[in-house]
């Protein structure tokens, strides 16, 4: 069986166009690299905003929740404690703020991600500039 249009020579385009399409596609993903490079700056930026947000109130609820004081007396005592260490654990463990740790360790996360993202897009910045 042949094969449809077997008989019909190729064509071939004027240089002239083939180069306006080459062009067209250069900007198309220009336009393209540049729309995400700024999105990824932008969510670079929110996650760095969510790392300081995220300290501070974890350093307000270590505070609230006498973990500090817990840590003071580690620090002050020192080698006094040794005896009391399992109780002395389980006490620091249960006056930890699990939410404020879980909302720093997801912004942190963000944070890792949107800059692995960010670098590696921004390898190709100067084939696009």
């Amino acid at each position: 069986m042949e094969k449809p249009f077997a008989c019909v020579a190729p064509l071939s385009a004027p240089e002239s166009l083939r180069s306006a399409v080459r062009a067209r596609v250069e900007r198309a993903q220009r336009r393209v690299f540049v729309s995400r490079l700024i999105l990824s700056v932008a969510v670079e930026a929110v996650s760095i905003i969510a790392v300081v947000a995220s300290f501070s109130y974890i350093a307000q609820s270590l505070e609230a929740s006498g973990t500090f004081s817990y840590l003071r007396l580690i620090m002050s005592e020192g080698f006094g404690l040794i005896g009391y260490s399992k109780e002395l654990l389980l006490s620091l463990v249960e006056s930890l703020p699990v939410l404020a740790l879980a909302a720093l360790f997801a912004a942190v996360l963000s944070f890792g991600w949107s800059t692995l993202r960010l670098v590696r897009r921004s390898r190709f910045v100067a084939s696009y500039a």
